[in-house]
């Protein structure tokens, strides 16, 4: 795989079910150009295909309102 989001794909359902049913924590470092978005938006594309959520956008920020998606990030 050549990128992160790749690796995420590829376990996208195991991802998504951890996320949503099991509460993981989600801890992303990197890049705040690319990287960082391009994380976010496949872990909520993937959230999305396994469960459909209603308003995604709405449930990424409760990830990060209540500290289960952290970011390091660098410019």
């Amino acid at each position: 795989f050549r990128y992160v989001q790749d690796q995420l794909k590829a376990n996208g359902n195991e991802l998504a079910n951890l996320i949503y049913n099991r509460n993981a924590i989600i801890y992303v470092c990197g890049d705040i150009k690319v990287m960082v978005r391009d994380v976010r938006e496949t872990i909520a594309h993937l959230l999305q295909e396994h469960f459909d959520i209603p308003n995604i956008d709405q449930y990424m920020q409760s990830l990060e309102t209540s500290r289960r998606y952290l970011l390091d990030i660098w410019s």
